[in-house]
């Protein structure tokens, strides 16, 4: 069996706390980095917390909270070793942690990200969404924004860890987040000027979460070239 062409899924039908995530990423990332596992793809939701990537310093500078206000409303403030600024993770967003071997696959750092835009991309299409696109231009610096857009609303982020040639951390795609959220405690990925969207807003209708993760699934094998999925709920 062929490891590369591979992928083991694991869909979360519960609330998993960022830390735990984190925990059970490290385990997969190793066991893959010796080759006792397949690519594995984690789906999960997290009860609400903001992480913030490794450039904490400036990442903080996003929050327009404090940290104990937030605690005070049942959600955690997380530094992680992801790329990235800050974010938030709630219920009603689907969370993608990919650990797959690059070096095997053959991919670089970039390409790799592409791939991850271009699945919620196609995920959004399934919607009737047609004008999401990746990776843009900061119109204040220049610089890239990575993540999925549909104009100037941010659908989907992409935060991720490389390391030994084995990834981890991934993509939130946006399917019925509490928007308000976002705009109310922190200035998503320190972007001024921009605003957040999901697909319940985009569509307005109800998301139906299984779904969901279903059409994630089937673009992420699509995008990456998996002929073999095995799948499971827990």
């Amino acid at each position: 069996m062929s490891t590369t062409k591979t992928l083991s899924v694991r869909i979360f039908q519960h609330l998993v706390p960022y830390a735990r995530a984190q925990q059970l990423q490290h385990a997969i990332h190793c066991a893959r980095k010796n080759a006792f596992v397949p690519d594995t793809l984690l789906i999960l939701q997290h009860p609400p917390v903001v992480t913030v990537g490794k450039r904490s310093e400036v990442g903080m500078k996003s929050i327009k909270t404090s940290e104990e206000k937030l605690r005070e409303l049942k959600c955690d403030v997380i530094k992680s070793d992801r790329g990235g600024d800050v974010t938030y993770h709630g219920p009603g967003q689907v969370v993608v942690y990919p650990v797959i071997h690059l070096r095997e696959k053959k991919l670089g750092a970039r390409k790799y990200v592409e791939k991850l835009e271009n699945v919620m991309i196609e995920v959004a299409k399934k919607y009737g969404i047609t004008n999401a696109r990746g990776q843009m231009k900061n119109e204040e610096d220049g610089s890239d924004m990575s993540g999925v857009w549909v104009g100037k609303k941010k659908l989907g982020a992409v935060g991720v860890k490389i390391s030994g040639g084995v990834t981890s951390h991934g993509f939130a795609l946006n399917s019925e987040t509490d928007l308000e959220f976002f705009r109310e405690h922190i200035l998503p990925c320190g972007l001024k000027g921009m605003d957040v969207t999901s697909l319940k807003d985009l569509v307005g209708e109800e998301m139906k979460m299984e779904r969901v993760e279903v059409e994630i699934v089937d673009a992420f094998a699509k995008e990456y070239g998996y002929t073999e999925v095995y799948t499971r709920r827990c």
